[in-house]
Order: C-alpha cells, then sequence, then structure tokens
C-alpha cells in the first residue's frame, strides 16, 4: 500500500486531500505542524513514499525542510511534491522537490502524480 504524507497547515485542504487519498486506497498521514526539526522527525518515522509538503507554514518554511530532508541518507528516496499559492516552481525544483503544484491544483492530476510512480 502507498503511503503519502501530508505537511499542510490548512486543516480544510488537509482533510480534503485525507480524504481524496483513502479513496484511491492510500494509507495517509498528516504531521502536526510544530518546528522544522519536528516535521523532519515526523516524516523520519512514517517512512512514507511521497510527500507533499506546503512550502508556506505557518510555523515552519517547507523550502528548509525539503533542503534538510535531502540532506538524510534515508530519505533519498522519497518522492516530495511542494505546493503553494505562489509560482515557486524553480526554487523548489532547484532545492530537489520532485514536483511542483500551484494552488489551486486539479485534485486529479496531484492524486496521480502522488499515487503513481
Amino acid at each position: 500500500m502507498k503511503k503519502v504524507m501530508l505537511i499542510e497547515d490548512d486543516r480544510t485542504m488537509c482533510s480534503l486531500l485525507r480524504t481524496l487519498l483513502l479513496i484511491e486506497g492510500v494509507q495517509v498521514h498528516s504531521s502536526e505542524i510544530g518546528t522544522q526539526q519536528s516535521i523532519v522527525e515526523s516524516i523520519i518515522q512514517f517512512k512514507p513514499d511521497t510527500l507533499l509538503l506546503d512550502f508556506h507554514l505557518k510555523k515552519a518554511n517547507g523550502l528548509e525542510i525539503l533542503k534538510k530532508i535531502r540532506k538524510i541518507p534515508s530519505l533519498i528516496s522519497l518522492r516530495i511534491f511542494m505546493v503553494s499559492g505562489m509560482d515557486l516552481e524553480d526554487q523548489c525544483v532547484y532545492a530537489g522537490a520532485d514536483g511542483f503544484f500551484l494552488k489551486p491544483y486539479n485534485p486529479e492530476d496531484l492524486i496521480n502524480s502522488l499515487c503513481n510512480e
């Protein structure tokens, strides 16, 4: 079973994504949005196949989390997709993201990217 982790501080968006992914038969985990370190520790503990990471978090910086994750050998194969309401695709891909989604995004495109390799 595919494991997807959501790092999103918008509860409504997180709930919607969780429902869509569960319908697709995906195991979903969302982390409590705390410090960058606590988020990274949660990712290490859950060991997802794919991570959907919001660029702008209230208590942490998504881009800094991405950079930190890319330095951890045990997470080298983790697929990471960044999301934002601003077009930051170049910056995210340069920092190591596998893909980027501009909000509002097409749920079907998002699900296809998260659930398929």
